[in-house]
């Protein structure tokens, strides 16, 4: 973990996250004064969210002509300009253009949706195989990190310098960024003869295939497919009603939650790097422990009224869902073979965005014609069934 090749990754990307974060601010608050409506930006996410998915989807195409290093920077490079594009077009006057916006923001996110899956299959290649569980929960910690500081200090720069001086801070941010990951140096994966050969159909269906035939992937994105549907109840929209009818607190409570919760997911990344070993050795029982927690957790913040006690709850679920996740993906990186683990991922992306946002209407849906806390008992049981399957299926969740 103390090698150059780690720390460009790991300050690179946060100076990357960190620069996502006051764009979207930035954009937001640029794109509700050319409309003044909310559907346009609720549009937002939902645009993200699809072209993410479609990357993903294409990404196995990309992976298979450049290594994971190069893939990354362009990403990087190609997102810095298009966001200076998208700053140059605002600035002219194109800030009534719709159309020119959510073409940049789609563009955006397709390339974002390229860099997630070469970050996370690159870690095995930068860390010996016995600190991936410190390399993933730190580098984990430091994404959380930038989440919950990133959008406070995002609204008060924009309300200090502007919105649009807050976009021009983000590209700057990405160029930084992409000179720092420019300075990698990843050694080649080698390739097999054969796959060169193949059809493009069949190189998009690699990963999916891997993750199929593999009982150990297969379990392990069974479990990540019924804990992202579960974890659809903590998006904004549901916590608002939470706070609003069940809590009943003001506004600032909502801030408070989301805050407890990224608290949490910190709290349990820097767990995972101090107690890396223990974790790589126990990491079956804290898979099974992280699934009975989240489910408890999920239940007690739903059956509350005691706002102190939705803070705790919030805390602790955000806590396990860390080091469980850290588990999980330290295991995918383990099981799957170098040349396929970028595949293996860009079909997970696609297939957690998919599943979040159906389970997003979904739940969306549920809260219109069920008591809140209603929406929340059905999340606590789809984790519970999560953690029968854990138990199940242990055996085949470390290596």
């Amino acid at each position: 973990m103390k090698t150059a090749n780690f720390r460009y990754l790991w300050i690179g990307q946060t100076i990357a996250n960190a620069g996502d974060i006051f764009y979207a601010v930035g954009l937001i608050a640029l794109l509700y004064e050319a409309t003044g409506s909310a559907f346009y930006l609720a549009a937002v996410p939902f645009a993200i969210t699809a072209s993410k998915f479609s990357s993903g989807l294409a990404a196995p195409l990309l992976l298979d002509r450049w290594k994971l290093d190069g893939v990354l920077v362009f990403s990087q490079a190609a997102k810095t300009l298009f966001l200076l594009l998208l700053a140059l077009g605002i600035t002219s006057g194109h800030s009534g253009n719709l159309l020119f916006m959510f073409l940049c923001i789609i563009i955006i996110s397709i390339l974002d949706g390229w860099s997630a899956p070469a970050k996370n299959a690159m870690l095995p290649g930068l860390v010996p195989s016995d600190d991936l569980v410190k390399a993933n929960s730190f580098t984990a910690s430091m994404d959380q990190s930038v989440q919950l500081g990133g959008w406070a200090a995002g609204g008060v720069l924009a309300a200090l310098i502007g919105s649009m001086s807050l976009i021009w801070m983000s590209a700057g941010l990405y160029a930084f960024s992409t000179i720092l990951l420019k300075r990698i140096k990843l050694q080649p994966i080698p390739i097999e003869s054969s796959l060169k050969e193949e059809e493009i159909w069949s190189r998009l269906k690699e990963g999916w295939i891997r993750i199929w035939k593999s009982p150990s992937l297969r379990a392990i994105h069974f479990i990540l497919l019924l804990e992202t549907a579960a974890g659809a109840v903590w998006i904004a929209a549901i916590l608002y009603v939470y706070v609003k009818d069940q809590l009943q607190m003001g506004e600032e409570w909502w801030g408070y939650i989301n805050a407890s919760f990224f608290a949490g997911l910190i709290a349990g990344g820097l767990l995972g790097v101090r107690y890396a070993s223990w974790i790589d050795r126990n990491s079956r029982k804290v898979l099974i422990t992280g699934a009975f927690g989240v489910s408890a957790a999920a239940f007690t913040f739903g059956i509350t009224a005691v706002p102190w006690l939705a803070l705790a709850a919030s805390a602790f679920f955000g806590m396990m869902e860390q080091l469980k996740n850290v588990c999980l993906q330290t295991a995918v990186q383990r099981f799957t073979p170098a040349a396929l683990l970028s595949k293996v991922y860009s079909a997970q992306s696609s297939m957690l965005a998919l599943t979040f946002g159906l389970g997003s209407l979904a739940v969306g849906a549920a809260a219109e014609r069920l008591p809140i806390y209603l929406v929340f008992m059905l999340s606590s049981g789809i984790l519970l069934l999560s953690a029968g399957y854990t138990i199940l299926r242990k055996n085949r969740l470390s290596s």
